[in-house]
């Protein structure tokens, strides 16, 4: 996470994220089997945000980001899905609390 603009309370930020995603699927085999299998392959997400002081440790985030994992679709087969995400954090930061903030 880097915040490359700071004014008095307010921040804004952006994002990089990037892993592994750990899928456990099942899809029907036959009208009485079922083929169930783990998928693990690169997931990421990047956007940005931001971010309002409400009181010393606390903070409202506010946040967007794409994200893009895989999965099993009902035949068996492997999909990528990507998504826009959103959302509404309370942000608490213990430095600021023990008083070594930035």
């Amino acid at each position: 996470m880097f915040f490359p603009v700071e004014r008095r309370r307010t921040r804004m930020f952006v994002h990089v994220l990037a892993g592994a995603g750990l899928v456990d699927g099942t899809a029907r085999a036959s009208a009485t089997d079922f083929f169930h299998g783990w998928l693990t392959r690169p997931a990421y997400a990047f956007g940005g945000g931001v971010e309002r002081n409400i009181s010393r440790p606390f903070a409202l985030r506010f946040g967007a980001d794409y994200l893009h994992t895989s999965f099993y679709d009902s035949s068996g087969a492997i999909q990528g899905q990507q998504n826009f995400r959103a959302t509404v954090s309370l942000v608490f930061r213990l430095s600021e609390m023990i008083g070594t903030g930035h």
